[in-house]
């Protein structure tokens, strides 16, 4: 079993908080997203954990139904980094539930090298930006069936030295995997605060939750070769902030700004907020906030789902869920 040892990260949140709420969370069988799992039971969701390993996501499942002291947890096995199962596992929520309250897209990847996916899509941009889009805009009806539904996306503080150039968002001309990872993230951020008013509208609140470093299996695999070349001599001292001298310590405080999205009943009636690592609301990078380019990234996304919004009033932004 794990050797989390998981507080409040609010004095208000009681094991009552969330026990009438039906929360999705992916990549929730390890890392940063079990940590979020792990409070989440103990605050008595009716959890639905996202992983590709079944193995792994049956051994979460039991120990989150002991954590939380309850047998309100389900698992699925889905591969987000492909189309395909992003579908899969939308069919399957809608078999196991007529409702979904949180939406926590936590999956992501970050990779060494660069390689396309099945729908040829790059790994970076599927994972990060492309494919959450997707499971959201798809898990659409359902979330309009809670009330005061929130999606909540995990970003990341690379996405503040990340720009947007429209000829490398998929590293066509060069790859540099932090590098493409933050402005993966960047793409995702502005994208969803296109969409936020829509999603308002349809009582869908979204919130950026931002981890900050921690040690997990994606960091573990880091080297100096995922940086550009002047960031290089500095490695050692970057490796510092993911927190590899206390792991469980580390996922547990990166989880803060999750759970506190999910959970929070301060954050009723809004939405299009950016929460840090210390379970704050901050401001995201000033380029985040370009509506201009918000709706050039959305259109595009939209583009490359092969997605139709609709648009009878005129708006690049859909009224209601496809």
């Amino acid at each position: 079993m794990s050797t989390s040892t998981n507080t409040p990260t609010d004095p208000k949140l009681t094991n009552k908080t969330l026990a009438d709420k039906t929360v999705v969370i992916t990549g929730a069988t390890d890392g940063i997203g079990k940590e979020t799992a792990l409070e989440l039971a103990r605050l008595g969701a009716t959890l639905i954990v996202v992983g590709r390993n079944p193995d792994k996501g049956k051994h979460v499942q039991v120990e989150l139904q002991q954590y939380g002291q309850h047998q309100r947890v389900q698992f699925i096995s889905a591969d987000l980094s492909t189309r395909a199962g992003v579908n899969h596992l939308v069919d399957s929520l809608h078999n196991q539930t007529d409702h979904i309250d949180v939406l926590i897209n936590n999956a992501g990847g970050l990779y060494g090298e660069r390689w396309i996916t099945s729908d040829d899509i790059e790994a970076t941009y599927a994972m990060n930006h492309l494919n959450p889009l997707l499971l959201t805009w798809q898990l659409g009806p359902l979330l309009k069936q809670a009330e005061g539904a929130r999606v909540i996306n995990l970003t990341s503080s690379g996405h503040r030295f990340a720009r947007v150039n429209m000829d490398n968002l998929q590293g066509e001309k060069h790859y540099i995997a932090l590098g493409n990872y933050g402005a993966a993230k960047l793409v995702n951020l502005m994208t969803m605060y296109h969409w936020g008013d829509a999603l308002a509208a349809e009582g869908i609140a979204f919130f950026a939750a931002d981890p900050g470093g921690a040690s997990t299996d994606m960091t573990a695999q880091m080297q100096a070769k995922f940086v550009p070349w002047f960031m290089r001599p500095l490695w050692p001292l970057m490796k510092l902030s993911f927190g590899r001298a206390d792991p469980i310590a580390s996922r547990q405080k990166a989880a803060r700004s999750s759970i506190y999205a999910a959970s929070s009943t301060d954050l009723n009636g809004q939405t299009g907020l950016y929460i840090a690592s210390n379970g704050k609301v901050v401001k995201s990078s000033k380029l985040s906030y370009n509506t201009r380019l918000q709706k050039q990234l959305w259109e595009l996304s939209m583009k490359q789902l092969e997605l139709s919004p609709d648009d009878k009033q005129g708006s690049s932004v859909p009224n209601v869920f496809a």
